[in-house]
């Protein structure tokens, strides 16, 4: 009987510390958050979650695993195919956790939520969303070629072709890009030096005017003047700063050093002739300035910044109406914050109908005057109100992910049937302790794609 008795104890014992185990296990599960964030202003991001932080304490040791999961659509799991997993692993200590993203898309909606695995479960927080500016940038294979600033750039056949000297004594060298092959090709080199010139399209067929107009012959890598002595020649001798664009078949030339920048010059391709349309336009509304952005829209050529007398940057905007031979002051080049936005040497290209400018060297004021030097930013052009419209613009981010923003004045832009690049040029800056300009060349290339 007595044995019976103790048997019965040791269960009741038993029974009772299991008891009192089973209450003690409680399953706490994490209180957190996934960060609603502002839309990017560039390729790359930052994802942030929260964890209740009176909480923290309690979880630490507990979390097995955390992260992101993101993607372009709703709904993203880790069993989601769809999903990008960004695993952080054990949770140190600090109730914030965040990972680094890169190569967004433009103009892309994206969907994030954090998760956090422990207690053998995945819990998620809440998804938020988040929208990229529009356009986006490629990186292509860089110039295999010494750097060079205020070079000009064109397509024939397909293929695209950079002139640009390295100093005002040297021939111009020429370069072929293959956006097929996405590989450059060094050709003969030009004629005559340039820096500064401007090149234009018209019916497949590439032009250069500096001081002279010459044709380039991309099958034969051969340059023919085409036109020694246009009319007015003393006004309109030019290299230095010029700029152009083409309605049809005729190319508007303005600006520029020198005496070329009292108006335009038109040149018909048909007939091969120079007219000078400076008596044509308000001379108030002339194009009397040198390193301006040049193009066109429909049957209207538009002129923006520039650098004026007593080597000033300018922000004016003056469009010209070809058929009516009438022109009118825009607005100014204004940047993101509001402000105008005094700038030379932008890079600028048409594509898909619309136009795009940035960059360059000036002014990005978060007030007025400040901050001269390269920039960076760059806008997409609305003519209907003057209206600039903020894009993303190139960063580079490395391996490492440290993020080089690329200042960048006198680069190069071209585009090659539906598809615009821009590249080289140098980043700049005024050095008042020595009154003189640090620089530092690029060699890279960019696709653009708006979208």
């Amino acid at each position: 009987m007595m044995i019976k008795q103790g048997k019965f104890f040791i269960v009741l014992i038993l029974f009772l510390s299991i008891s009192c185990d089973t209450e003690e296990i409680q399953i706490i599960e994490p209180i957190f958050e996934t960060s609603q964030k502002d839309p990017p202003t560039l390729s790359y991001t930052w994802l942030d979650a929260n964890i209740d932080e009176e909480q923290e304490d309690q979880i630490l040791d507990l979390i097995e695993d955390h992260g992101f999961v993101w993607s372009t659509f709703p709904n993203n799991s880790l069993d989601n195919p769809n999903s990008e997993i960004i695993r952080k692993g054990i949770k140190k200590p600090n109730y914030a956790f965040s990972a680094f993203v890169k190569n967004l898309v433009g103009n892309t909606t994206y969907y994030v939520k954090a998760f956090i695995e422990m207690n053998n479960q995945i819990y998620y927080a809440n998804e938020i969303s988040f929208t990229t500016k529009p356009g986006t940038w490629k990186k292509l294979s860089d110039f295999p070629g010494e750097g060079l600033v205020n070079a000009t750039g064109f397509s024939v056949d397909g293929k695209g072709f950079i002139v640009g000297s390295r100093t005002d004594f040297t021939d111009a060298q020429v370069w072929e890009y293959d956006p097929n092959l996405d590989s450059w090709n060094r050709k003969n080199d030009a004629p005559f030096s340039t820096i500064g010139s401007t090149s234009f399209v018209i019916n497949n067929r590439g032009f250069l005017y500096c001081d002279l107009l010459w044709e380039y012959n991309s099958d034969l890598d051969t340059w023919s003047k085409l036109n020694d002595y246009p009319i007015y020649t003393y006004e309109h001798k030019g290299c230095k700063g010029v700029s152009s664009f083409v309605i049809g078949d005729k190319a508007y030339i303005g600006a520029g050093v020198g005496n070329l920048n009292e108006g335009l010059l038109e040149w018909n391709s048909v007939t091969n002739e120079f007219t000078s349309l400076t008596s044509s336009f308000s001379p108030r509304l002339n194009p009397n300035r040198s390193y301006a952005s040049m193009f066109s829209l429909g049957n209207k050529g538009y002129v923006v910044g520039g650098e004026m007398w007593f080597y000033e940057e300018d922000e004016s905007v003056i469009e010209y109406d070809i058929p009516n031979l009438s022109s009118s002051y825009r607005g100014s080049f204004d940047n993101d914050r509001g402000y105008d936005a005094s700038r030379k040497e932008m890079v600028s290209f048409v594509v898909q109908g619309q136009a795009f400018i940035g960059m360059g060297y000036g002014e990005f004021p978060l007030t007025y005057g400040t901050n001269v030097g390269s920039q960076f930013d760059f806008y997409r052009y609305e003519p209907n109100g003057n209206r600039w419209i903020p894009q993303t613009y190139p960063v580079y981010v490395d391996d490492q992910d440290d993020i080089h923003f690329l200042d960048r004045a006198g680069g190069v832009s071209l585009v090659i049937g539906d598809r615009a690049f821009m590249g080289l040029g140098e980043d700049r800056e005024y050095n008042r302790d020595t009154e003189s300009f640090d620089t530092s060349l690029y060699t890279d290339f960019w696709e653009f794609i708006p979208n």
